[in-house]
């Protein structure tokens, strides 16, 4: 919903369409925001600049044809996308700065800030006032080769 409430229209790729119902209608009423859902991944990949890619593996991802210049985040695994078609940007990890009052040593900034929401927070209002209370900034992207620069960001979307 926070991602919905900045943009004009949304696009769900999924193949559980029915659990999508609710939000959809709600941000209508609510927001005047329209979602898309949709399970043709085929069309809908091709056409989307932004991609959040929350559970689809490697394997199915590559099976279909993405947008040449999307920017796709990637949740949960590392994705590789195949496509010698594809000029767009891979998003595979990140790097945060923490308050000095958290850091560890031998720890990861991200593994030790991502423990402590875990443990002190399940909501996600909780979990986005304590990212602002301890002003919690990413400072690097990381793709598959390395650092992504803002340069390239702004290049993808020009």
């Amino acid at each position: 919903m926070q991602i919905a409430k900045n943009i004009k229209t949304l696009n769900i790729i999924t193949n559980d369409i029915s659990t999508c119902n609710k939000l959809e209608e709600y941000l209508y009423n609510e927001y005047g925001i329209m979602l898309n859902i949709a399970n043709n991944k085929r069309k809908s990949l091709l056409n989307a600049e932004l991609i959040l890619n929350i559970d689809f593996p490697e394997e199915l991802i590559n099976k279909y044809k993405i947008c040449k210049n999307a920017i796709i985040i990637n949740f949960e695994d590392k994705i590789k996308i195949n496509s010698k078609r594809f000029e767009g940007i891979n998003i595979n990890y990140y790097k945060i700065a923490i308050p000095s009052k958290y850091k560890l040593n031998n720890f990861k900034n991200e593994l030790i800030y991502e423990s402590i929401i875990l443990h002190q927070n399940n909501d996600f209002k909780n979990i986005m006032e304590k990212l602002k209370k301890d002003k919690i900034k990413i400072k690097k992207l990381i793709g598959n080769n390395g650092l992504i620069n803002e340069k390239e960001i702004v290049q993808i979307r020009v």
